[in-house]
């Protein structure tokens, strides 16, 4: 602990045990007053959101769906699944709002005397949709987000209902000072100082929060547990709400080293409240996340909850957006109680995320479990090639063409193939004119024909096969990869993460996707396919990631110049000894 924390602590101590006299001092004797007549005359007219409102895809909250002070216990108990009917409130309520300002490389924090609060943590690096600065806390949200709730036997301490006082009025940490420390500190009803303690660093999106429970803050009895809440979630960072909600608006946690996720549905509410062997728990969208995670061990469970709310940050329009808080859950021990949380805050990307060794990358969807290894190693070929080009689009033009020189060898197969169906057409129809009234026989007599002549009508899909991982891959990627974030390629694809505005590109794609079919296509009997299958792909590739459609559009735009090429060879033997 440094010298000026020390000094910090010992002048708050005394500030804090002499209020209550200096008080006493300058209004003379006051009559007792009911814990019912604090609640009432106390200095809190925030509202809060209540966890328990029913939400779904078109609730706009107004102020009726917000509660008061006088409906907290339905709140927290399922907030922190207690009984908070004993609630203790903080002595200094009539203490005016201090904010301080934090200043990190990261992050600009303002933090509120009101409960210890983060109420403003707006990002140095990255833009919201709207081009602005990016605020983590949602500000439409009602009611403090950052808060510590503690329970002993019937009562309940929450930093929500208490004043501090501040041992600084700004941080502004650098390069050379890159480390620094805030602590707010009160006294409790029942005697001893409760403190919230923020460890900041100059180059981390992640700080340390400590929370210090005094000998006497319950007398004799012991804090059985304390939870640790983001309450507010974060606020949108792409503007397809509705296409992202169910994969990428989720709650994920680490329980027994093994992650799970549990999405954000408006049919029915994300109440979560799980006990047991915690790492962390976490909150993210498309792109950004928040991690609690003890910073030694392990914690003893976990909390959440989600709601709908009318969201202002999308320019002139108003749209309904998820909310997703979560709590990690710590239990008490001998008096007094001190617990020592991380807390991440910044950008959902697989490499920064690793770095903390915490297992937090794993809250990026990299796709199944098999498929993995595989995406991973396109994301070091991507960062590699972004290091030599410096643009995304190029990274993908020349990563699929990798692709396909990778696949050269299955694809020459693939044509001969095709040139040998093309070759045996005229024996094909003879044995179609032949046993067209008998369909038995006329798939058993083709069947000869292929072996005799030593063809395999499927070899002209297995390019396809090999690709299938690839995709599926690089779908991963393309759509969970924090890099593509705003990554512009040319013209109009301004976003590579997201879909084409204007459909070019997937138009295009099933164009050299019409065109490669015609060429190729003989069989009478598969010409619908020609026609089906690029519109089946239009559709299906339509809202994709257009970083994946421009993969897909090159990969087809090289598979079509191989087959005209191909067509184009007058000797038959040359194609074959390739």
């Amino acid at each position: 602990m440094d010298k000026r924390t020390v000094i910090g602590i010992i002048i708050l101590a005394a500030i804090l045990i002499l209020m209550p006299y200096y008080q006493k001092l300058i209004s003379g004797d006051q009559p007792e007053v009911s814990e019912s007549d604090t609640l009432a005359s106390a200095d809190i007219d925030q509202t809060h959101v209540s966890p328990d409102v029913v939400y779904d895809s078109t609730t706009s909250y107004t102020p009726e769906l917000f509660e008061t002070e006088e409906d907290t216990s339905s709140r927290d108990a399922s907030l922190g699944g207690r009984d908070d009917s004993d609630t203790i409130f903080s002595p200094m309520d009539t203490l005016p709002e201090q904010l301080v300002f934090v200043k990190t490389g990261k992050t600009d924090f303002i933090l509120s005397s009101y409960g210890g609060d983060i109420v403003s943590a707006i990002s140095s690096e990255f833009l919201d949709i709207d081009g602005k600065p990016l605020q983590y806390c949602p500000s439409e949200i009602e009611g403090q987000n950052f808060l510590i709730t503690a329970y002993s036997g019937k009562e309940r301490i929450t930093s929500e209902a208490l004043r501090f006082i501040a041992d600084e009025d700004s941080l502004i940490l650098t390069e050379n000072d890159s480390t620094g420390v805030v602590t707010f500190a009160t006294m409790l009803p029942g005697g001893g100082m409760l403190q919230r303690r923020y460890h900041f660093r100059f180059d981390d999106y992640a700080f340390e929060h400590t929370t210090i429970f005094g000998e006497e803050v319950t007398g004799e009895q012991k804090i059985e547990e304390s939870v640790l809440w983001w309450r507010k979630g974060l606020e949108p960072a792409d503007p397809d709400i509705k296409g992202n909600v169910s994969a990428n608006y989720r709650i994920g946690y680490m329980m027994g080293n093994e992650y799970e996720d549990e999405k954000f549905s408006s049919d029915e509410k994300p109440q979560l409240s799980f006990d047991g062997s915690t790492q962390f728990v976490a909150t993210h969208n498309k792109y950004f996340a928040v991690i609690i995670a003890p910073v030694e061990g392990v914690a003893s469970g976990l909390r959440g909850w989600g709601i709908w709310y009318s969201a202002e940050s999308f320019g002139d329009e108003k749209r309904q957006v998820p909310a997703l808080g979560v709590g990690l859950v710590c239990r008490g021990e001998d008096n007094p109680v001190l617990r020592h949380d991380l807390v991440y805050l910044g950008p959902r990307d697989y490499g920064i995320l690793k770095e903390h060794n915490r297992d937090f990358e794993k809250t990026v969807n990299l796709g199944w479990s098999w498929l993995q290894p595989l995406t991973k190693a396109f994301m070091w070929v991507f960062e590699f090639l972004f290091g030599l080009f410096g643009n995304y689009g190029v990274v993908i033009v020349v990563f699929s063409v990798l692709i396909k020189l990778l696949l050269l060898p299955l694809s020459r197969k693939q044509m001969q193939s095709m040139k040998k169906m093309k070759d045996l057409e005229p024996k094909m129809t003879e044995i179609r004119g032949l046993y067209k009234d008998d369909a038995k026989r006329l798939n058993e007599e083709t069947m000869k024909l292929y072996k005799k002549e030593g063809v395999n009508p499927m070899s002209g899909c297995l390019p396809l096969l090999p690709q299938m991982p690839v995709f599926f891959a690089l779908f991963a990627l393309l759509r969970n990869s924090f890099a593509l974030r705003g990554a512009p390629f040319m013209l109009w694809l301004t976003d590579l993460s997201l879909r084409d505005p204007y459909y070019i590109l997937p138009i295009l794609m099933s164009i050299t996707m019409f065109i490669q079919q015609k060429i190729t296509v003989r069989d009478p009997k598969q010409k619908m396919m020609v026609y089906f299958m690029p519109i089946f792909f239009l559709f299906i590739f339509r809202n994709m990631p257009s970083g994946l459609v421009l993969y897909w559009f090159t990969f087809n735009v090289f598979s079509l110049a191989q087959t005209i090429w191909v067509e184009r060879e007058k000797s038959t033997p040359q194609l074959a000894d390739a």
